[in-house]
């Protein structure tokens, strides 16, 4: 529905101790991204498969920003599932109403 926002791509947050060694999981599919826990780690973010590999990207383990490794598992999980799981946002209840109402 236009206006209430586009469906996004569902990372969930896993934050650990102190907020250091926090995970993005790519909703229930298993890939998701770790941070090593080191405050100043010029790489501090590694991408994992659901089976606990480490992948690389052009040779590198490590990709500078979450937002890189994100979208490199994205692009990994179209390839070998067939789509990313994504967050609908919801409707509001008025318009269901008003929809409802025009229905009878």
């Amino acid at each position: 529905m236009p206006g209430y926002g586009k469906p996004k791509v569902d990372w969930r947050t896993v934050q650990g101790p102190d907020g250091r060694n926090s995970q993005w999981w790519l909703g229930q599919t298993g890939y998701h991204v770790r941070h090593c826990g080191h405050p100043t780690a010029l790489w501090p973010y590694t991408s994992h498969t659901p089976d606990g590999r480490t992948l690389s990207n052009d040779g590198q383990k490590r990709l500078g920003s979450l937002r890189e490794n994100q979208r490199f598992l994205e692009d990994l999980c179209r390839e070998e599932t067939g789509s990313v799981p994504m967050i609908h946002p919801p409707t509001p209840l008025f318009d269901l109403v008003n929809d409802s109402i025009g229905e009878q």
